[in-house]
């Protein structure tokens, strides 16, 4: 096997790993709009977005990686929302 194949074998191992994580991700954020419309609480929190945020990228060591990770987190926490929000319309 190539270092090419080696790569992109890994790169399928660490897609398994995120795909079983966004799908335990999101049963949590099911469960965080169930405690928000229980609560009369907003879907957006800016607050708490931008402390998941910053927790989150101080884990990034890596500096050049840095942005890259704010722009995927960002995305990550958009399509939650969007999640959300879809689950409210469906009610």
């Amino acid at each position: 096997m190539d270092e090419l194949q080696k790569a992109r074998k890994e790169i399928d191992q660490v897609d398994k790993q995120m795909t079983d994580l966004f799908i335990k991700r999101f049963e949590a954020v099911k469960k965080v709009l169930e405690y928000k419309l229980d609560n009369h609480l907003p879907i957006k929190d800016e607050g708490r977005e931008a402390e998941i945020m910053a927790r989150n990228l101080a884990r990034i060591s890596d500096e050049d990686l840095q942005p890259y990770f704010q722009d995927y987190f960002a995305y990550l926490m958009d399509v939650s929302k969007r999640y959300q929000k879809d689950l409210l319309n469906s009610k």
